[in-house]
């Protein structure tokens, strides 16, 4: 019944061509696309230019799409799996008010409460925090993008950070700026260590 009502509502509304790869793609499948990679102290778990990668980004990004989130969750979770650290906080890196309320959800945050995580791990949205509506970093050249983010984090819970291990975790890292200043917003505040970690390169 569920799927003669979908093939309807695909023919009144046809979906497009990335939710159509999400739909179709499967956990066993997206294991194949991990492909963990270490660059300037970032760990990136797979590669931006495969298609289907791109479609469960802007899936999960730009159209809320839960199947694209847990998708990218197994891919989180088998970095988890591999990596013998153990972290007392995972960060999803925040999104400015502005963009919060425009956009309704932080897609990194619902990624990792997609489906339970390998590790026990508590998920911290309130240590860092966005002090203002950045340009997005994809619109900028490379010169431009870690001026865009000059003091654009700061800590609000910095007991929390001091002697703790700590996971920042984003989409998709290009020049890894974004990454770079929620990192120097934090290292002040002397944790014991800041991994990074994006879903795609």
């Amino acid at each position: 019944m569920f799927d003669i009502l979908r093939r309807i509502f695909d023919i009144i509304f046809p979906p497009d061509e990335d939710n159509l790869c999400v739909r179709n793609m499967t956990p066993k499948q997206v294991r194949l696309l991990y492909h963990l990679q270490s660059k300037k102290s970032t760990h990136t778990l797979s590669d931006y230019k495969s298609k289907e990668v791109r479609a469960l980004i802007h899936e999960g990004k730009f159209h809320a799409n839960a199947r694209a989130w847990l998708l990218l969750n197994v891919l989180f979770n088998m970095y988890l799996k591999q990596n013998t650290c153990s972290f007392d906080y995972i960060i999803p890196i925040p999104l400015s008010n502005a963009r919060m309320r425009s956009r309704g959800y932080n897609q990194v945050h619902k990624v990792l409460l997609a489906r339970n995580l390998s590790k026990k791990v508590e998920i911290e949205t309130g240590i860092l925090k966005r002090t203002r509506n950045t340009k997005p970093q994809t619109d900028l050249p490379r010169d431009k993008r870690l001026t865009n983010l000059e003091k654009a984090f700061v800590v609000t819970s910095p007991s929390k950070v001091t002697g703790a291990h700590i996971l920042l975790v984003d989409d998709v890292v290009t020049t890894g700026a974004t990454l770079s200043a929620a990192k120097a917003s934090l290292l002040p505040h002397s944790p014991a260590s800041i991994t990074c970690v994006a879903f795609a390169h």
